[in-house]
């Protein structure tokens, strides 16, 4: 099994979120993919605005999707 990094940009102020983006890289562990979703999580708030991440209280959840692979090019989704 591989894992593919799930993020999502929310908005606490307003209670909303965009819809999830996947991330286009495959972890060989879920381990790696939570490891991954936490350093881009916080790389994407560092790079927004600070007015804008404070007054919409911007945050980012992320999660890990289990896929099984075909073969090593190709993942089942």
């Amino acid at each position: 099994m591989k894992f593919i990094l799930i993020l999502q940009l929310c908005y606490a102020a307003q209670n909303m979120c965009l819809p999830p983006m996947e991330v286009k890289s495959v972890y060989p562990s879920h381990k790696e993919c939570a490891i991954a979703g936490y350093k881009q999580a916080g790389s994407f708030i560092e790079a927004m605005d600070s007015k804008l991440v404070n007054d919409n209280k911007m945050l980012i959840k992320f999660w890990c999707l289990e896929k099984k692979v075909v073969d090593e090019k190709k993942i089942d989704t």
